[in-house]
């Protein structure tokens, strides 16, 4: 209920000027530990950086180290199939979810959550055009981080992703639906495992 009157609250006081993007509006509701070392990841790490060029104002970016850390919190695999927690098709509200719930991490829980981003980003040697498909990186990250797949990341590897027939049949109507996230992840699983 708190969350809702902050966002309400954030919505109204900005109603005048540019509308809030999702994220700088968890950035004002949840001012923690958590959102301080994502910020750091976002603007400090060379490669993160390196990847995507300037800082965005519209905090895209960092909405995307926390969509990531969203995945590792509720994502799970098990016995082949990958599912989400209480996932209702909605990025946005997964999200604001997990941004409640981060707003309660102590440094331990943060440190793990910092940890996994910023070992997932080092085996990252992709372009801005590969990082621009959000579909494949939040996916490479879940299998990344639930099945245990180390494999580098290249240009290649996810041009071969991208031109399999069960991937991109997943990302041309709604990209969001678990049964849709569940195929792609599957997809990407059985590209990376030949190379693990």
């Amino acid at each position: 209920m708190k969350d809702e009157i902050l966002h309400k609250i954030f919505t109204n006081l900005n109603s005048g000027g540019e509308p809030l993007s999702h994220q700088e509006l968890r950035n004002g509701i949840y001012p923690c530990a958590f959102n301080r070392a994502m910020k750091e990841i976002n603007e400090n790490n060379i490669k993160w950086r390196k990847m995507l060029g300037e800082i965005d104002h519209k905090c895209e970016n960092l909405e995307m180290l926390y969509q990531l850390s969203a995945l590792k919190a509720y994502a799970a695999y098990a016995d082949g199939e990958y599912k989400i927690e209480g996932y209702r098709n909605s990025k946005k509200d997964l999200i604001d979810r997990f941004a409640e719930k981060s707003f309660s991490f102590n440094d331990k829980e943060v440190k793990e959550y910092v940890d996994s981003i910023e070992a997932f980003i080092s085996l990252l040697n992709i372009s801005k055009r590969c990082y621009a498909k959000t579909a494949l990186l939040e996916g490479l990250y879940v299998v990344f981080e639930k099945s245990g797949m180390k494999s580098v990341v290249t240009d290649e590897l996810c041009t071969e992703i991208l031109g399999k027939a069960s991937f991109k049949e997943t990302v041309s109507g709604g990209t969001v639906s678990m049964e849709n996230m569940n195929k792609r992840w599957k997809c990407i699983y059985g590209v990376l495992s030949k190379y693990n």
